[in-house]
C-alpha cells in the first residue's frame, strides 16, 4: 500500500512526459528554458501583457507631416522630411541646405533665431502630447512639425493574433508610446518600473500571466511565464524562457499555451475519448469514399453494377467505357479540391473549437 500510495500519479507523469517533449522542441528553435516549471504552467495561462519595449525594433518612424506655413508646399516638406531622417537616430539634428530637422523642443530653446507662422503655437500645443515631434524648419522659418512614433516589430501584431486565436487576454503594458490604440489591446498597464506591480494586481484578479518583456527583470519575475526578449542593453536572466532577439521564439512560446491545454484536456478525458474521435473519423471517411463518384470506390461499385445488370445471361460480359465518365470524375475532384481547401484556409483563419472542452 505505501508503495503504491508513494508512486507518481498518471496526471503528473503525462504532464511531465509534454513539459519534457516541450523543452526540447523549444530547444530545438533556440529557446532557453530557465524554469521548467514554467513548462507545466503553460496550459494554464489567459493573459499575454507585451511590454512596449520589447514590442519595439529602437527605431523610429515618421507619422503625417503637419504643415504650418501656408507659402509651403506639403510635398516638398514630406519629400525634405524623408531625406533628412534617420530612423536609427530618430532626435538627431540634420541640415542639408537651407532645410533643418530637429526636435521641436531643441528648436523652441532659441526662438529668437526660430521664426514661427501665424497659428503655428496653436499646432505646437496639440502635436506635443504624450509623443516626440520634429519641427522642419526652411530658411530659419518653422514650417512644419512631423510626430515620431516607435517602429513596432514585424512580429508584434502576429504575436498578438496568436494570442487571441488561443484565447488569451491581451494587456499593453504602455508608457507615453500610445502603443495600446497601435496594438489594440484589451487592457493597459503601466510599464517601466511600475510593471511589476500591474502584473501583481492580475494575478490578484485570478490571472495567470505570461510577459514578452526585455530588460524589466522584476515584472519577468513575477509573471507566471516570463518570456525574456534580449536586447543589446542586457540579457532577461530573470526570465523562465529567453528567446532570440525579435518576437519569433514570443510567438512560438504563446502557440505552445495551445498544445499544452489541449494535451492536458486529452489527458483528463483519457484515451478513450481519443479513440472515438478516430473513430468517428474514420466513419466520416469510409461514408464519403462510397459515394457513387469516381475516382471513389463507390463510382467503382456503381459501374460494376451497372455492367452486371447489362450482361446478359449466357452472353459475353458487358464492359463500361468508364472514360466518358472522366469530365464528370474531373468536375467532382475540382469541387473536392475547393472543398478541402475552404476548409484548410478556415483551419487556419478561424480556428475549430477544442473538441475536449
Amino acid at each position: 500500500a505505501s508503495l503504491s500510495a508513494a508512486a507518481p500519479k498518471a496526471g503528473r507523469l503525462g504532464r511531465e512526459a509534454f513539459a519534457a517533449q516541450l523543452g526540447r522542441a523549444f530547444a530545438a528553435r533556440d529557446l532557453l528554458v530557465m524554469d521548467r516549471a514554467v513548462l507545466r504552467r503553460l496550459d494554464r495561462v489567459d493573459t499575454l501583457v507585451l511590454d512596449g519595449d520589447a514590442a519595439c525594433t529602437g527605431r523610429g518612424e515618421l507619422g503625417d507631416v503637419v504643415v504650418v506655413d501656408r507659402d509651403t508646399a506639403a510635398a516638398e516638406v514630406a519629400r525634405r522630411t524623408a531625406h533628412l531622417f534617420d530612423p536609427d537616430r530618430p532626435e538627431r539634428t540634420s541640415r542639408r541646405g537651407t532645410w533643418k530637422l530637429a526636435p521641436l523642443d531643441r528648436l523652441l530653446r532659441d526662438p529668437a533665431s526660430l521664426s514661427l507662422p501665424r497659428g503655428a503655437r496653436t499646432r505646437i500645443r496639440q502635436a506635443g502630447r504624450s509623443r516626440t515631434v520634429l519641427g522642419v524648419v526652411h530658411h530659419d522659418r518653422l514650417v512644419a512639425l512631423v510626430p515620431v512614433d516607435p517602429e513596432l516589430d514585424p512580429l508584434a501584431q502576429p504575436l498578438l493574433a496568436a494570442a487571441r486565436r488561443h484565447r488569451l487576454q491581451v494587456v499593453i503594458a504602455d508608457g507615453r508610446r500610445r502603443l495600446g490604440a497601435r496594438l489594440g489591446g484589451d487592457e493597459r498597464i503601466p510599464s517601466g518600473q511600475r510593471l511589476a506591480g500591474g502584473i501583481r494586481a492580475l494575478q490578484r484578479d485570478g490571472r495567470v500571466v505570461a510577459l514578452v518583456s526585455g530588460a524589466n527583470q522584476s515584472a519577468l519575475a513575477a509573471a507566471d511565464c516570463g518570456i525574456g526578449v534580449p536586447d543589446a542593453g542586457c540579457s532577461p536572466w530573470a526570465a523562465g524562457i529567453i528567446t532570440g532577439p525579435g518576437l519569433a521564439g514570443a510567438v512560438t512560446v504563446v502557440e505552445a499555451v495551445g498544445a499544452a491545454r489541449l494535451a492536458t484536456q486529452a489527458e483528463q478525458h483519457g484515451m478513450l475519448y481519443l479513440i472515438e474521435i478516430l473513430i468517428a473519423l474514420n466513419i466520416v471517411f469510409a461514408l464519403l469514399n462510397m459515394l457513387p463518384m469516381l475516382p471513389l470506390d463507390g463510382g467503382h461499385v456503381v459501374i460494376a453494377l451497372y455492367e452486371r445488370v447489362r450482361t446478359r445471361r449466357g452472353g459475353p460480359y458487358y464492359h463500361a467505357d468508364a472514360a466518358k465518365l472522366l469530365p464528370v470524375a474531373y468536375a467532382f475532384m475540382a469541387v473536392l479540391l475547393v472543398v478541402v481547401g475552404s476548409a484548410i484556409f478556415l483551419d487556419i483563419a478561424h480556428p475549430a473549437a477544442n473538441p475536449f472542452h
